[in-house]
């Protein structure tokens, strides 16, 4: 099978489906070979369906199509995959009700994998699961109790993170085996909702559908933020920057940070262009909109959720430094 290892990851390490399961893969055309295959692989082991977006509706989809909903509802399915792309709006309209009706209401097992594409598949859909793991355990007992992080670069980041007790930091080691658990694959990486946060970010990935769009960036995309909310965007592609800065007045929480997090998946060589690895990178990034309240216990919420991804950052927790220009100096073995 072409994608062998990442396939055999997905079915048996992070869903760990069995006999008794039942699982839906909700695919596009974009992506449909990575669908096919996944379906192939998952079916070995328990009833599987596959769906196809625009089988109910066109492309961007501005709804939940009702008949996605009961042909989902009429299976009762106990774990899924959303294995597609992902457009402008959908985020809001489309794959952040199906999630929760997947995750909430349903109570399934999901492995959410917004522009999968085959590098990731050949690469970090394919890396040794069990070291990673290790990894985020290791990465997660070094920030749990933290209070302060501080971030630098050569390229213009500089941050500083306080954070609160009240809120949890989150592993996302790719293990999913309780009904209603759910994480980006693949996986690699702890993030928590920072209580504060000041300073610049000087972005090279821009999430949610501009990853897609724009790729890996030659010149940093530079945000401003004080006391956690953006105050100027800056950078050479104007058109970028005129996007972002709209995408960021979605609604009144979309310009504020709502996540930090911190790259474990080991064993990448380089980045992708493509965030739904990227944020894996060992290294950090930083999002505004959602903290995710389900998970990490923040107070509000955010219709959107945009990822920015540094280069080559240092990262010191509590002034122990665990990261040098985009090297851990810690033993995560």
């Amino acid at each position: 099978m072409y994608y062998r290892n990442a396939t055999d990851n997905i079915v048996k390490v992070c869903l760990r489906l069995g006999k008794n399961d039942r699982l839906v893969i909700i695919s596009d055309l974009a992506r449909k070979d990575i669908g096919d295959t996944i379906y192939k692989r998952a079916k070995k082991e328990c009833e599987t369906l596959l769906l196809f977006i625009e089988d109910f509706t066109n492309r961007p989809a501005t709804t939940l199509p009702i008949d996605l909903v009961n042909q989902l509802k009429k299976f009762a399915p106990t774990a899924s995959i959303y294995a597609a792309t992902g457009q402008a709006g959908e985020l809001q309209n489309f794959r952040s009700p199906l999630r929760e009706i997947l995750t909430e209401e349903l109570k399934l097992r999901h492995a959410h994998m917004i522009n999968i594409d085959k590098q990731i598949m050949l690469d970090g859909m394919s890396q040794d699961y069990e070291k990673i793991q290790n990894a985020v355990n290791k990465v997660y007992d070094l920030v749990k109790k933290a209070k302060e992080i501080k971030v630098s670069d050569k390229h213009g980041t500089q941050f500083t993170v306080k954070l609160s007790p009240n809120y949890k930091w989150i592993k996302d080691d790719g293990l999913l085996n309780k009904p209603g658990k759910w994480n980006n694959l693949p996986a690699g990486e702890v993030f928590s909702y920072p209580a504060k946060f000041d300073g610049t970010i000087a972005g090279f990935i821009v999430g949610d559908y501009f990853s897609d769009k724009y790729g890996l960036l030659k010149h940093p995309i530079i945000i401003d933020v004080k006391r956690s909310r953006v105050v100027s965007i800056k950078g050479k592609n104007k058109k970028l920057n005129d996007e972002l800065t709209h995408y960021l007045k979605t609604d009144k929480n979309s310009d504020r940070v709502g996540e930090l997090g911190i790259g474990c998946l080991l064993g990448l060589t380089k980045l992708t262009g493509n965030l739904l690895q990227d944020e894996k990178y060992p290294g950090v990034h930083v999002a505004f909109g959602s903290p995710y309240p389900e998970k990490t216990g923040a107070k509000w919420d955010s219709t959107t959720h945009v990822d920015i991804i540094p280069l080559g950052v240092n990262i010191e927790v509590d002034g122990r430094g665990i990261m040098r220009s985009g090297e851990y100096v810690v033993d995560l073995g």
